[in-house]
C-alpha cells in the first residue's frame, strides 16, 4: 500500500526514540490503575456486602468476604495495568519504533494524531481530563486513557485542552484558531459508501454486544468464586450469600456497561455520521479504513480476530474497531485469514 499522507502545517512533530513505546505503556497503565473513584467504589462495595454477609452468615464470614472482594479487585486491577501496559507497548512498536516520525495539529474544536498507522482525530469535547508528565501526555478521552509523547503537545495546545474542559465549549483560546480540514479521503478505495442515519446505531449495538460479551464471562468467573467461597465458609447459608454476592456484582457490572453505552453512541455518531462517505482500501499485508475522525492502517500480522456479525465487522487489532460489513468484500476477508491464521478461525 502507499504511505499514509501528512498533515498540513503540523503544529509540533517527533521522531520515536529507543524506549519511548515502554513508556507510553507505562504512563497509560499507571494513569488507568490511578483513578481514585473506582477504588472508592470498591472499597464501598467490598464494605456493603461484607456488612451484608456479616448479618446472614456471622462477623467472620463478612470480614473474609469483605477481604475477599478488596483482594480480588485489587488484584484484577494490578493485572489489568500489566496487561494494559504489555498491550499499549505492543501496539506502540508499530508507530513508535525508533527512528518513526509522528506530528500534531489543533483546530477550533479538535485536534489530529498523525502516525505511521495513520490520522486519528480527537474532540476537546471528550477529553475527560488531560496529564502532563515530563515526557508523556496522557488524556483520558471518553472511556479511554490515550498516551502522546510531551513534544507532540505544545505549552499553549494544552491550555487550550484544558480550557475547552473547564468552559465545555469554545474559549478565547481556540477564538484565532480555524477548524480542522477534513481527513483526507483513501485514494483509488476497493470499497466506499455513505453513512445512513442507522449506520452509526448499528455500529454502536454491536460495540454494547462485545462489552456484554466480556461482562457476562467476568460475571460468570466472579459467581463460581463466589459460591465456592460461601460454601467453603457455611454450610447452611453460604450458596445463598454466595449466589447473592453472584447476582449484585453482575447487576453492578452490567449498570457500568450500560451507562458507558451514550458515550459509545456519541462517539460512531462523530465518526460515522448521516451522509459521511466510508472507505476501505486492502493490500497484501494490511488494510485501511477512512471515516469522519480516523483514516486507520491495520496491518493484518497484528489483528488477533476479525468477526463479522450482522451489519458490523469486529476487528481487534491494539483494541476493538467496529466497522460496517459493507466495507469488506468475502476476498478481501479471505486473503486477510491468509495471512494471518488467527483470522481464519
Amino acid at each position: 500500500m502507499p504511505p499514509l499522507p501528512a498533515i498540513e502545517q503540523p503544529a509540533a512533530v517527533f521522531v520515536a526514540r529507543p524506549g519511548t513505546a515502554g513508556r507510553l505503556g507505562q504512563a497509560v497503565s499507571w494513569r488507568q490503575l490511578m483513578v481514585w473513584p473506582r477504588w472508592v467504589t470498591l472499597a464501598g462495595f467490598a464494605i456493603v456486602v461484607g456488612a451484608v454477609w456479616a448479618v446472614v452468615l456471622g462477623v467472620i464470614a463478612g470480614a473474609v468476604l469483605g477481604v475477599f472482594c478488596i483482594v480480588v479487585s485489587t488484584g484484577t486491577a494490578l493485572i489489568r495495568r500489566g496487561l494494559t501496559a504489555r498491550r499499549i507497548m505492543r501496539g506502540s512498536l508499530t508507530v513508535a519504533t525508533p527512528g518513526m516520525g509522528m506530528a500534531s495539529r489543533f483546530g477550533s474544536g479538535a485536534l489530529d494524531i498523525a502516525q505511521a498507522n495513520g490520522i486519528t482525530r480527537l474532540f476537546y469535547d471528550r477529553v475527560r481530563g488531560i496529564h502532563v508528565d515530563r515526557d508523556i501526555v496522557v488524556l483520558r478521552y471518553a472511556q479511554l486513557f490515550i498516551g502522546f509523547p510531551r513534544e507532540l503537545f505544545p505549552d499553549w495546545a494544552i491550555e487550550l485542552i484544558r480550557a475547552h474542559r473547564a468552559a465545555s465549549g469554545t474559549t478565547g483560546y481556540s477564538a484565532n484558531i480555524p477548524a480542522l480540514p477534513p481527513i483526507p479521503p483513501i485514494e483509488q478505495p476497493d470499497v466506499s459508501m455513505v453513512a445512513d442515519p442507522g449506520t452509526a446505531v448499528a455500529m454502536a449495538r454491536e460495540s454494547f454486544r462485545v462489552t456484554l460479551r466480556s461482562v457476562a464471562i467476568l460475571s460468570a468467573i466472579f459467581a463460581v468464586l463466589c459460591l465456592f467461597l460461601g460454601r467453603l465458609l457455611s454450610h447452611d447459608h453460604g450458596l445463598a450469600a454466595g449466589l447473592g454476592l453472584a447476582v449484585i456484582t453482575t447487576v453492578w457490572l452490567l449498570a457500568s456497561a450500560v451507562r458507558g453505552g451514550p458515550k459509545t453512541r456519541a462517539a460512531y455518531q462523530l465518526s460515522m455520521p448521516p451522509g459521511e462517505p466510508l472507505s476501505a482500501r486492502f493490500g497484501s499485508e494490511a488494510f485501511e479504513v477512512r471515516t469522519a475522525s480516523a483514516r486507520i492502517r491495520h496491518p493484518y500480522a497484528a489483528m488477533t480476530s476479525m468477526r463479522a456479525h450482522g451489519p458490523a465487522m469486529v476487528v481487534r487489532s491494539g483494541g476493538i474497531h467496529v466497522y460496517p460489513r459493507e466495507l469488506f468484500p468475502e476476498n478481501a476477508i479471505t486473503h486477510a485469514g491468509m495471512v494471518n491464521k488467527l483470522l481464519a478461525k
